[in-house]
């Protein structure tokens, strides 16, 4: 396979990477870089459909807010399909009773960008 065929299969894995490492190391700047200012952002709550939020600045807002909790994000498993992939993940908070959720995010890339990111929790610890 072309090295270019090659980068257009692996474009949403990237993405899917940066997005978590990011968020991990608390870069702000650098999550709103990878985030296209169009993006469809689906959260994990409240249940049972949980919140949608488009934009630039919506996202932003959610982003800050996420930021004032401590957090990180464990992937268990990637699978990638062009500008798309699925996150397996665990997503843990050390300060709350039910620590952590185990669930997936979804994820669509374009240009470089995410431009979808819905994500699907096992059970209903969102709080």
């Amino acid at each position: 396979m072309s090295p270019i065929k090659m980068s257009k299969i692996e474009s949403a894995l990237r993405m899917a990477v940066e997005y978590i490492d990011a968020f991990n190391k608390r870069e702000k700047e650098r999550l709103i870089k990878i985030i296209d200012k169009d993006c469809i952002f689906q959260l994990f709550g409240p249940p049972p459909d949980g919140e949608t939020i488009m934009g630039e600045e919506e996202i932003k807002k959610y982003i800050e807010n996420e930021f004032t909790r401590e957090s990180i994000i464990e992937v268990e498993d990637i699978i990638g399909f062009g500008n798309k992939c699925i996150v397996l993940l665990i997503w843990k908070w050390p300060d709350r009773q039910k620590n952590h959720l185990r669930g997936i995010d979804l994820i669509k890339e374009k240009d470089g960008k995410i431009v979808e990111k819905f994500s699907y929790v096992k059970g209903n610890n969102t709080k």
